[in-house]
C-alpha cells in the first residue's frame, strides 16, 4: 500500500495522552503491523516509551489517535491544544478494548491478535471482510475459553468500530 494511502497514527498513553512508543516497541508495534505510520517514528527513534510534548504532536499532527487510557479517551476534546489535532478535529480517536488483556499494548502476547484485526479494521474499513464482533467472539472462545453473548459485548469489548 502507497504510504500516503496508510493512517498516520499516535499511540496515546497516560491521562494526559503525552506518552508513546517509538518505531518497533512492543507498545506501538501491532500498529506498525496493522499497516500505520507511527508519527513518532523519527523524532523519538526505536523501542521503548517517551514523553512527547503538546508541541511535538501539533507538528506530527496524526490523523488517528489510538489510546489504552479511559481517562484520556474521556477528556481529549477538552484537554488544552488537542482541539487542533486533525485527529480529534475528524473524532477518529480510539478507546483500545482491555479485558482481560489490552488489545494493542500491553502484555505482548495472543491479545494482539485481535488487536491486530481490530485495528486493520479501523485503518482499512473498506477492506474489512469480517464482522468484528463476531470474530472478536471466536477469538475469546479459542483463546480464553469465554463464550460473549450480545449483552457482554460492549462491556467486554467495548464499541467495536
Amino acid at each position: 500500500m502507497p504510504p500516503d494511502k496508510r493512517p498516520r497514527v499516535y499511540l496515546a498513553r497516560r491521562p494526559n495522552g503525552l506518552e508513546t512508543g517509538g518505531r518497533g516497541s512492543i507498545n506501538t508495534e501491532i500498529i506498525e503491523r496493522a499497516g500505520g505510520i507511527n508519527v513518532a517514528d523519527a523524532a523519538l527513534g526505536e523501542g521503548g516509551l517517551y514523553d512527547a510534548s503538546l508541541e511535538q504532536l501539533l507538528a506530527w499532527n496524526p490523523d488517528t489517535i489510538i489510546t489504552v487510557d479511559r481517562k484520556f479517551f474521556e477528556t481529549v476534546r477538552t484537554l488544552p491544544g488537542w482541539s487542533q489535532i486533525e485527529a480529534v478535529r475528524r473524532n477518529r480517536v480510539f478507546l483500545s478494548p482491555a479485558l482481560p488483556y489490552g488489545w494493542i499494548d500491553f502484555p505482548p502476547s495472543v491479545n494482539r491478535f485481535i488487536g491486530l484485526e481490530w485495528l486493520s479494521g479501523l485503518f482499512f474499513p473498506q477492506d474489512r471482510q469480517s464482522d468484528l464482533a463476531e470474530t472478536a467472539a471466536g477469538f475469546y472462545r479459542l483463546f480464553y475459553q469465554v463464550e460473549i453473548d450480545a449483552a457482554a459485548r460492549e462491556p467486554l469489548l467495548g464499541p467495536l468500530r
